[in-house]
């Protein structure tokens, strides 16, 4: 109906995105998640950078891990995003992208099989990440 064929595509540019290396990205989610600690809104940097860390530690260990297909899928979900940053927020939704990528919940339950980590650490973590995510959305903050 608009005339133009590629509008989804061209829609994208309204998110404010912009195209950049992925190791750029992750250098400027790190300079900005501790540059603002202390003041608001620098929590949202910070806990982006919390959840995306260790997913990318995840994401690794399940790429030397596991078969090359769920390798290629995890480092494109990881990757992906990461080469397409919101520059004020540059980590911004990555959490919500990588919650979904089932090599890294595979990893660390190998991890935890392992004896590498301990249940109780991955449980009380997970509890206490999931208590924290569910007081600032109950509370309105725009965590992801």
């Amino acid at each position: 109906r608009s005339g133009d064929w590629l509008a989804p595509l061209h829609q994208q540019a309204t998110w404010q995105r912009v195209a950049s290396a992925p190791w750029e990205t992750a250098v400027a989610g790190t300079r900005e998640a501790f540059r603002w600690i202390g003041v608001y809104p620098g929590g949202y940097h910070l806990l982006d950078w919390l959840l995306v860390v260790p997913a990318a530690a995840a994401c690794v260990y399940a790429a030397l891990r596991f078969r090359p297909g769920y390798a290629v899928y995890a480092l494109a979900s990881l990757l992906v995003p990461l080469a397409l940053a919101f520059p004020p927020r540059p980590l911004m939704s990555l959490p919500r992208f990588l919650a979904v990528v089932f090599p890294l919940h595979w990893a660390l339950a190998d991890l935890v099989e392992r004896r590498v980590l301990p249940h109780a650490g991955v449980v009380a973590v997970s509890a206490a990440g999931l208590g924290v995510a569910t007081l600032l959305f109950a509370g309105w903050y725009y965590i992801f």
